[in-house]
């Protein structure tokens, strides 16, 4: 019994003595977490257009859009009121890709990205469509149709794809979650689309419309900002909001042939909407190297 507990007593004295070595010895930190390197990922989220719209009528006399004096004395030259704005949202997914540096707790690089989406809105008004042929050809018989003619003027604008290519800089508030400024260029496939249509109560007379439809690829101008948090080894979720501009777009109001008469007005001009609008996202990133 006697040299049992001898042994004990020799055992837990080693065992103290090894636990005060092991104390000594540093702990290795794990390693800090870097920006540097380049990444792919996916991204999506919600966008809103708000576009104001501008409507160039070459007419200098009355027509459905076009308010002048009155032609005959007496008889109020009526207008469609056409719509000041168009605005639309929805929804945008896409991929991106880009590079980092980071400079002590400064980062700065690059970043591109194609989201397919459908941004839409559209605007109607209505009202009556003043002198148009029938006014000319009623007036021949001694009555005029212009307060009794009514009218509808609408306008569409859809964003079916955004891609941006962007400068980012931002500052590493923590090792794991990155505050960042971010700009550059936007590139865009817009349509545009709007019509003017017209109804007449008296049978017979013709009810003519205009219209018009463009597809085009606009070039802008891209501004935001984000965060962005390494939530596992080379896994990254950011949060960011965008603004872009990109400029106008237009189509004309020329006449559809199966409503037209001869003498109806051949066009009333063309319509002009700015394009520009936020948009707010979340992407995850893997960092490849």
């Amino acid at each position: 019994m006697k040299y049992l507990l001898a042994g004990s007593l020799a055992l837990l004295a080693a065992a103290s003595v090894n636990a005060a070595r092991a104390a000594d010895i540093p702990v290795k930190a794990p390693p800090a977490y870097s920006w540097t390197g380049c990444y792919v990922g996916a991204n999506g989220g919600y966008g809103w257009n708000t576009g104001s719209l501008s409507y160039r009528d070459p007419n200098t006399d009355a027509d459905p859009i076009n308010h002048q004096p009155d032609i005959v004395p007496g008889i109020t030259d009526a207008y469609i009121p056409t719509p000041a704005s168009v605005g639309g949202s929805g929804g945008l997914a896409g991929v991106e890709g880009g590079c980092n540096w980071q400079m002590q707790q400064w980062v700065v690089g690059v970043e591109a990205d194609f989201d397919w989406g459908h941004i839409s809105g559209s605007s109607t008004t209505s009202g009556n469509s003043g002198p148009l042929l029938e006014y000319k050809q009623s007036s021949v018989n001694g009555f005029y149709t212009s307060d009794t003619n009514t009218g509808t003027a609408n306008e569409q604008v859809s964003i079916n794809w955004l891609s941006t290519v962007r400068a980012r800089g931002g500052f590493a508030i923590q090792q794991n979650l990155l505050l960042y400024g971010t700009g550059g260029l936007a590139i865009g496939g817009v349509k545009t689309q709007g019509s003017i249509t017209t109804s007449s109560p008296f049978p017979g007379f013709f009810n003519p419309a205009w219209a018009g439809a463009s597809s085009a690829v606009k070039v802008g101008g891209v501004l935001g900002g984000g965060l962005e948090w390494a939530i596992y080894e080379r896994w990254t979720l950011k949060a960011e909001y965008l603004w872009y501009d990109l400029g106008n777009a237009s189509h004309q109001l020329n006449c559809t042939p199966a409503t037209c008469a001869v003498g109806d007005y051949t066009t009333l001009g063309s319509v002009s909407t700015s394009i520009s609008g936020s948009i707010v996202r979340v992407g995850l990133n893997y960092r490849l190297w």
